[in-house]
């Protein structure tokens, strides 16, 4: 097998989680996804593994047996007539990852996404990044702060400031205006 596939890849998460399996086994798995995409086995040898990771046959071998201990793959081999010499070996994926078609997650799979699962949406993720990032600027500005009363709302007034889309304040501006305002009161 000469040619490096043009396909995508598939690793689920029940496979890239695993901690049972060899550091590299997934990658692997992904691989014969990808050459599985075009007939549906992967047929490529241990050979071609071994160039293409850069490892030993043994290492890829090892791989191959945690995938299928673990129910990730299947491999079946046919032998040449007369002989315990191997012919051909294909290796399809398991219906227990993937247990509708073989190529894709069924619609009642006890593997599936759980329904009460938030989405990892990076913009959620970025609001809440930005979120704790306000409120750790804030309380240093509220320590300056001479009067501790009405915390709640003065943070919720500095995320509106703070996220203003016209002219929006800085911490500097809001930690002069907290020193001017001490020095007033005094």
């Amino acid at each position: 097998m000469n040619e490096k596939p043009g396909y995508y890849a598939i690793i689920p998460s029940d496979v890239r989680y695993d901690t049972r399996l060899p550091s590299k086994a997934p990658l692997l798995y992904g691989e014969i996804t990808a050459l599985a995409n075009k007939s549906g086995s992967c047929w490529a040898s241990d050979d071609y593994f071994c160039r293409l990771y850069g490892v030993s046959r043994s290492t890829v071998q090892a791989w191959m047996q945690a995938l299928e201990r673990y129910g990730y793959i299947v491999r079946n081999v046919t032998f040449k007539p007369d002989s315990k010499e191997i012919d051909k070996r294909y290796i399809t994926l398991s219906s227990a990852v993937y247990p509708k078609t073989g190529q894709g997650y069924a619609e009642k799979s006890d593997k599936g996404i759980p329904k009460n699962r938030t989405d990892n949406n990076t913009s959620i993720n970025k609001n809440i990044r930005a979120s704790s990032t306000l409120e750790s600027d804030f309380e240093k500005l509220w320590k300056l702060y001479p009067k501790k009363i009405g915390k709640k709302p003065a943070l919720a007034a500095y995320k509106r400031a703070m996220s203003r889309k016209k002219n929006p304040a800085t911490n500097r501006q809001i930690q002069d205006g907290i020193v001017a305002y001490r020095q007033l009161i005094k």
